[in-house]
């Protein structure tokens, strides 16, 4: 058993030199510009795996034999790290020569966002070339059109924002891909149905929930809806969005484990009354279920990472295993790092989610502990105690990074998340419902609209009414790396000297 215990502890050690090692080369690679040869990064990569393999600790005799091992190991992690940001980097400015000029660019969107004046659209060329294209309002384009596009090929550019931040809206095109811009294309459709055979079925299936909603509830409810459920966020307007933000509520909008799994419930729930099929068909059920629905809700990087989560939670209550949170949200970050090293650098919807996540695992007991006298529920229904200290746990976890980033904090995003949370889960539930049935008869959806209605007015209401309180925000001019680096590590000092309450 001890020899096991040893085993296991030093795999543990090596998953994360590797682990580390990928990350921190990303990380080299995206900020210090590291031009080298591939050949060269994969021969020094392998040197040091090779002297981790023929120099291991053999008798336990010197802990600086394990030290060089996993230094060794972390060395060929690091080199991996960069060589797979500079492949995923290849090929990417092959149009640098026609930037200002007037281009004809053929090739394959993704779903269109239908906007006030134009529509906006992801253009993949045969080449690999993805382009962000904004055309005339009409003809309407639909996911997996192949189209001719003409107008001028553009980089795009940063803007401010209503808070008085700098977007990095480079950074955010740059995470998929996105390096050009043609601002005021012209579009003719050349042929239909070349998009994926799976995406562009659940994409319509999506359109069909949107539809739903937007029969029953009032515009600005429907959009609201369409973002809780489906975390379709283009029609949501920009006022409301700017009260989400300074609010500290924007998340509500952005697809979490919550929604997943209650996808993943839902399917299972339903899948365990078909008896042929049993648990473990159920649980496969479910798995396929979190796979669609992240697909049909355009594959965003914190849906991707609550369905990983979701589907090692799955696994793990189908082989009878203990599901330990941390690792399943390592695990994830991996899977996503290694798919698209892009999402640790450039993608803020990763970070707030993965440090989200971190806060609610790490920083909630923590506050469950401070909190103690608080009553445990309000009404006999909401867990006030377990909010706060949940809301708390997440909003300090990312407050350094938001500073940082965005350079914004918001004063109101304590009471406004316990007033507005509550509420998401029931309209949620009760607005799916009535937009299925929607779908099918409005007047035996009335009933439904009418409770959904009520529910997201009074999310709206209080989104609105605290953002328009004075002084609701913070906003800085300019935030060193340093003091946001000084303030995690405050964070990780609190969590290692209170870890008793983990054991």
């Amino acid at each position: 058993m001890e020899k096991s215990g040893t085993y296991a502890y030093a795999l543990d050690r090596v998953l994360i030199s590797v682990i580390l090692g990928f990350a921190l080369g990303i990380i080299f690679d995206a900020f210090f510009r590291f031009r080298f040869d591939l050949y060269v990064i994969f021969f020094v990569g392998i040197v040091s795996l090779l002297f981790a393999i023929l120099c291991p600790p053999k008798h336990m005799l010197w802990r600086a034999q394990y030290i060089c091992v996993y230094v060794s190991i972390m060395c060929f992690s690091l080199f991996l790290g960069i060589a797979r940001l500079e492949v995923a980097n290849f090929g990417l400015h092959m149009l640098e020569n026609s930037v200002g000029q007037k281009i004809t660019l053929v090739g394959v969107i993704d779903t269109p966002i239908q906007k006030t004046y134009n529509q906006q659209s992801r253009l993949t060329t045969s080449d690999g070339q993805t382009v962000l294209i904004y055309t005339q309002k009409y003809p309407t384009l639909s996911y997996g059109e192949k189209i001719s596009v003409t107008g001028v090929l553009q980089k795009p550019k940063n803007f401010m924002t209503n808070q008085g931040s700098e977007f990095d809206y480079v950074s955010y095109l740059y995470k998929d891909d996105i390096v050009y811009v043609v601002p005021n294309g012209k579009a003719e459709i050349v042929s239909q149905n070349n998009g994926n055979v799976l995406i562009g079925p659940l994409i319509s299936f999506k359109n069909w929930f949107v539809a739903g909603y937007q029969r029953i509830l009032p515009p600005e409810e429907a959009d609201l809806m369409g973002g809780l459920t489906l975390g379709t966020k283009e029609n949501i307007s920009n006022e409301f969005r700017d009260s989400l933000v300074e609010t500290s509520t924007i998340h509500i909008i952005a697809l979490s484990g919550y929604n997943v799994t209650i996808v993943a419930n839902f399917l299972r729930g339903i899948l365990l009354k078909i008896p042929f099929l049993g648990a473990r068909g159920a649980l496969v059920g479910g798995g396929i279920g979190i796979i669609f629905f992240v697909m049909m809700t355009g594959m965003q990087s914190s849906a991707i990472r609550a369905g990983i989560m979701a589907l090692v939670a799955l696994f793990g209550r189908g082989t009878g295993r203990t599901y330990d949170a941390f690792r399943a949200l390592v695990l994830a970050g991996c899977i996503m790092i290694v798919w698209n090293p892009k999402f640790l650098i450039y993608d803020v919807s990763f970070q707030l989610s993965f440090l989200a996540t971190l806060g609610m695992i790490f920083l909630t007991p923590l506050f469950l502990n401070v909190f103690k006298k608080v009553p445990e529920n309000l009404f006999n229904h909401i867990p006030l105690r377990e909010l706060v200290s949940t809301t708390l746990g997440a909003q300090t976890a990312v407050v350094p990074f938001i500073i940082y980033k965005m350079g914004m904090f918001s004063l109101i995003a304590l009471p406004a998340n316990i007033f507005v949370l509550p509420t998401v889960p029931l309209a949620m539930g009760v607005g799916t419902i009535a937009g299925i049935i929607g779908n099918v008869s409005i007047t035996l959806a009335t009933p439904f609209a009418f409770v959904t209605h009520l529910l997201l007015r009074y999310i709206i209401t209080l989104v609105n009414f605290f953002a328009s309180i004075p002084f609701a925000y913070i906003t800085f001019t300019s935030v060193s790396v340093y003091i946001c680096l000084v303030l995690y590590v405050g964070l990780i000092c609190w969590i290692y000297k209170s870890r008793d309450i983990f054991l």
